[in-house]
């Protein structure tokens, strides 16, 4: 592994200790927050890794995140659906691997989730995303992407856990259960 290929991992898996960190928040605010820093970073990663459809993708995400919350009038999320839209018409027509078109469609899924959705709706959200980007990371040879992915729908399922509070319900079932037994 060369040098520069080494590098970008790391700045991938910070990345992705940004994405692990947010995905377990149950606070939305705090969740954008540090998703969008990790936009930032992944799409620093993905320019080391010259996958450049997805370093803009996801730059753009980042923008999005930060333009959404502070557009009062709440038009600029439509513009920004409008755009990832956009680019993926863009990659459907031009593409040259299939999954170029993988990353444009999780920004249009995340899109949805982070303008539309709290809580369940937007879990299933970063859910999707993640399955897109697992595939993604696995053609373009991102081990960080892989780990970060993998451990992401882990933390989803936490985060939905938690919100649900069905740890609790889970319990209570089952001492339910012990006592009939």
């Amino acid at each position: 592994m060369d040098y520069w290929k080494l590098f970008a991992e790391i700045v991938g898996f910070a990345a992705s200790g940004l994405f692990l960190y947010s995905a377990g928040l149950t606070d939305d605010k705090k969740l954008s927050f540090f998703y969008t820093l990790g936009c930032f970073i992944l799409a620093t990663h993905l320019f080391m890794l010259e996958a450049y459809a997805g370093g803009m993708t996801t730059l753009l995400s980042a923008f999005r995140n930060v333009a959404v919350r502070y557009d009062r009038t709440g038009q600029i999320k439509h513009w920004f659906m409008f755009a990832f839209i956009a680019i993926f018409g863009y990659y459907c027509v031009n593409f040259t691997t299939w999954y170029a078109l993988l990353v444009p469609l999780a920004s249009i899924v995340m899109s949805v989730g982070f303008i539309y959705f709290k809580k369940n709706g937007l879990s299933v959200c970063i859910f999707l995303s993640c399955m897109l980007w697992l595939m993604y990371g696995l053609m373009i040879g991102s081990n960080s992407i892989v780990f970060l992915e993998v451990s992401t729908i882990f933390s989803v399922s936490v985060r939905f856990f938690k919100q649900n509070e069905l740890i609790p319900k889970l319990k209570l079932r089952m001492r339910k259960n012990s006592i009939k037994a």
